[in-house]
């Protein structure tokens, strides 16, 4: 189980460098957003902390999942460290709070998504 977790977040970091981290048009202003989406109970609230346009912290604010196979704990985790969703696969047993988490969490970088000029070179729309 170490050994799968240990090669999810190798991958997780390398495509996250890969999508993520070398897409020049992606940044997200500092500071906290939150987003929510319904769980297999109950909504789930993501909170994230942007900080020098990265996601500095993932908290789980509210949830009653009860059977979530450690979701609710490794999900904000690995979201934090793939820096997005994207390269976050589900936890087995626990997919609809997974995606839940990944949904509200979307929803929360979404809020602080700084959309980017390409045209001049990078500077950011007003």
């Amino acid at each position: 189980m170490k050994i799968k977790i240990l090669c999810v977040l190798i991958a997780c970091v390398g495509f996250a460098n890969l999508v993520e981290g070398n897409n020049p048009c992606k940044k997200y202003k500092d500071g906290t957003c939150w987003g929510t989406s319904l769980g297999f109970m109950d909504s789930i609230t993501v909170q994230i902390v942007i900080k020098n346009e990265a996601i500095e912290k993932v908290a789980i604010l509210k949830h009653q999942e009860d059977r979530d196979l450690g979701a609710i704990r490794k999900i904000p985790f690995l979201i934090k460290k793939c820096q997005g969703t994207q390269a976050v696969e589900c936890i087995t047993g626990a997919t609809i709070t997974s995606k839940a988490i990944k949904r509200a969490a979307d929803q929360a970088l979404k809020k602080a998504e700084v959309q980017v000029d390409t045209t001049t070179q990078g500077t950011p729309k007003e």
